[in-house]
């Protein structure tokens, strides 16, 4: 310990020991080995002789003392503020002494110090380990648990720092803090009884605060505290169940400082879960008549006045309150709301008139037309919003319910087509309309709007809209209509000609004009300006061989793209394009090799598409009847990524009927078919034959029907197939169905 004081006068002790051994070797008459020949006073007379412990020390003893002497090191260290070099040292002790706890002591605060945290975690981990009874190092670890969302690990580490006895004596202020945090956590754990005890122990001592060792700055520390912990434990008291409890000690604390009026709110909450609506009343007058801006105190006392029977006498209470603090923004905002509800619309707009530039302006503004079904002031409101700042999520409550009532929905629509004038306000109401229509699923009012947003020369060509358009065309199976929007989108936007041309090659595909799909990707693939989009436009090349079955032809452009450009980014992809044309002819072993190849390789590539890689893995062996169990692990895989995703349900529900699970197959068939994006023939091809071995045969007939008509519009090869495929299955069931209905002879 001196050491770690004194380093200056250890040193210079150090140095006259040094200099008197030098001053002894150069005497004049030469030493006799093993001897001093003039023995000087203090200096024994015999030989000198090593030191020999009488017990031998082992290894791991030697180990131990050669880790004190880089503990002093290390302290002397830090002394001499030489951080890193005292971490280095300490580290050293601790390998060859790993149990010592004073060397964890002194790494903990240094690896915080150099920001490791996760080291400094573990360095405290092993200290409390081996002396629980660390108060300050339970506390720190605790914080830490906290801080990354272990609750429960952290309330036993306060519950064990807690237990410690001395603590109060020793740091009052941490022994309060540990009681806090406590009782904190374990009210956010729901853990309400047992938060009681702790905030209990701190009020315990506010109230006695001449325990020895408290200081008068820790007595002004707990009066400080006081009024908090005492609303603390009401709402503790109260949470468990213990009304009359807590609102016992809320008066209490209430009476204790002039500020207390302010718990008024807290005893009304529990006021109002007790059922004592009467005193919950009472205690929001006082709390509102402070001039609060607090929109939950207003909304319970909405909910109180209800439960008295009283709701007639809110407008009229506020109205007064609101004479008393007219610059109450809140109150004021909370008088127009119920203004509007109860149908006072001029006076609302005039409270709303004193409110302008504040930002709840804005969805009350849009409640109040609503509320009026004023569709010109509404769809004024929303054009607005979207030409100033994006402030479309404070509406979102009142877009929702405008997307939910189609009568205001068609009247704003009517509302947009008369809108004209020299600025572009009329591209703002149609692209307004456009987006309500396509978020309340009305296909044929966003088709419109947005064609009527692309056809304003007023506004500059925008390709989010393009493909907004083009997506909703597509979902209508509006193939011919798709060629004309990419077209015009091609020559609008010449920067994305190579988007536009892939959704008109896609469409001609589903219009059964391959040949021509291919001759335009063709030619996009002589114009292309980047190695990146020349591979984009060769694997939709290869897409389209491989639906017309020329497999080889798809391969071979596969193979080509690798060759060509091996250092880039797309690689994998080209690598899955070319697992899917394997798989689609029937070259089972090399999809596996490709695929599990690059699933073995999934770093750095991005968590959706490995999600694919397990369905589509997952999928093919169930289609194959190979490995039945493994691919349901693989498919659960991608489910973990996009439990919704309605192509990941679907595998699921098949490799669950080739399993023969066959009710679970029909539940995540039936999930799949929920989401519009799970509006797919082999779905409902898929669920029909579920359906069937569960001997549901009009529910199978009803499936395979819809996936039918999902193909109907699909010229492609593989759709007719698909489609006469499902009529034989109907015709069997037609039969199957005639032949059991048929009396026997």
């Amino acid at each position: 310990m001196l050491l770690k004081v004194f380093p200056k006068t250890f040193l210079l002790m150090a140095l006259v020991w040094l200099a008197a051994m030098r001053t002894l070797t150069l005497a004049d008459e030469p030493a006799t080995k093993g001897t001093f020949t003039e023995p000087s006073a203090g200096l024994p007379a015999d030989p000198l002789e090593p030191f020999v412990p009488a017990k031998p020390i082992d290894d791991a003893e030697k180990a131990k003392v050669e880790a004190k002497k880089f503990f002093v090191l290390g302290v002397s260290q830090l002394d001499q503020r030489n951080v890193l070099a005292a971490k280095r040292s300490f580290e050293k002790a601790l390998s060859l002494d790993p149990d010592n706890v004073a060397v964890l002591k002194e790494l903990v605060p240094l690896a915080l110090q150099l920001n490791d945290v996760a080291a400094g975690m573990k360095y405290c981990e092993r200290a409390v380990a081996l002396d629980p009874k660390d108060f300050r190092l339970l506390h720190l670890l605790a914080g830490r648990q906290a801080e990354v969302g272990k609750l429960v690990d952290s309330v036993k580490l306060l519950e064990q720092a807690r237990q410690v006895e001395g603590v109060l004596k020793e740091d009052p202020r941490l022994y309060i803090q540990i009681r806090s945090d406590l009782a904190q956590h374990l009210e956010t754990l729901g853990r309400n009884e047992e938060a009681i005890s702790p905030l209990q122990e701190l009020l315990h001592l506010s109230e006695n605060s001449s325990a020895p060792g408290i200081t008068e700055f820790t007595k002004r520390f707990l009066d400080r505290r006081k009024f908090m912990d005492y609303e603390q434990l009401g709402r503790s008291l109260a949470k468990a169940g213990r009304f009359d409890e807590a609102i016992a000690t809320l008066d209490k604390a209430r009476s204790s400082e002039d500020r207390g009026k302010r718990l008024s709110l807290v005893i009304a909450e529990v006021s109002f879960d007790r059922g004592d609506f009467a005193r919950a009343a009472k205690e929001l007058e006082i709390y509102a008549a402070l001039g609060s801006q607090n929109r939950a105190a207003l909304d319970l006392y909405a909910k109180t006045l209800e439960k008295l029977a009283r709701s007639k006498d809110l407008v009229p209470q506020v109205s007064r309150w609101l004479e008393a603090d007219r610059d109450n923004p809140v109150l004021r905002e909370f008088y127009a709301e119920r203004l509007i509800d109860a149908g006072e619309f001029q006076a609302a707009q005039a409270e709303l008139d004193r409110l302008r530039g504040r930002a709840a302006t804005v969805p009350l503004t849009i409640r109040l037309y609503r509320k009026m079904n004023d569709p010109k002031k509404l769809l004024d409101a929303f054009i607005d919003v979207v030409r100033g700042t994006d402030r479309t999520d404070t509406i979102a409550e009142q877009i929702k319910a405008t997307t939910e009532d189609q009568e205001l929905l068609d009247a704003l629509a009517k509302a947009a087509r008369e809108v004209n004038g020299p600025d572009q306000k009329a591209y703002y109401a149609s692209y307004v309309v456009a987006k309500l229509a396509t978020m309340a699923k009305n296909g044929p009012m966003a088709i419109e709007f947005l064609t009527r947003c692309l056809g304003d020369k007023k506004a500059p060509p925008d390709p989010n809209l393009y493909e907004e358009l083009i997506t909703l065309l597509w979902e209508n199976k509006k193939f011919e209509e798709i060629l004309s929007v990419a077209d015009q989108a091609e020559k609008a936007i010449p920067q994305f000609r190579s988007t536009f041309v892939e959704y008109r090659s896609r469409a001609l595909e589903s219009l059964g004009r391959t040949d021509e799909a291919i001759a335009l990707l063709d030619q996009l693939v002589k114009e292309s300006k980047s190695p990146e989009e020349t591979i984009s436009t060769r694997l939709a090349i290869a897409r389209l061989q491989m639906q017309r079955e020329k497999f080889d032809e798809a391969i071979t452009i596969c193979r080509s793209v690798e060759d060509q450009f091996p250092n880039s980014q797309q690689l994998p992809y080209v690598r899955y394009i070319l697992a899917t044309v394997l798989s689609q002819k029937g070259d089972i072993a090399e999809f596996e090799k490709t695929m599990l190849s690059l699933i073995q390789e999934s770093e750095g590539i991005r968590g959706d598409f490995l999600a694919t890689l397990h369905n589509d893995l997952g999928y093919t062996w169930a289609e194959h009847d190979k490995n039945l169990d493994q691919a349901e692990v693989m498919i659960r895989k991608a489910l973990e990524a996009k439990p919704d995703e309605p192509a990941y349900l679907d595998s699921l529900g098949w490799v669950l009927f080739k399993l023969e699970r066959y009710e679970q197959a029909a539940e995540s068939l039936r999930k799949a078919t929920d989401s519009p994006k799970g509006q797919d023939a082999v779905i409902y091809d898929h669920l029909g034959d579920v359906y069937l071995k569960l001997n549901k045969k009009v529910e199978a007939g009803r499936a395979w029907e819809k996936a039918r008509e999902l193909l109907t519009e699909n010229k492609t090869t593989k759709a007719r197939q698909q489609r006469e495929q499902i009529e034989k299955k109907m015709q069997l069931l037609q039969d199957s169905s005639s032949a059991s209905s048929t009396p026997s002879p």
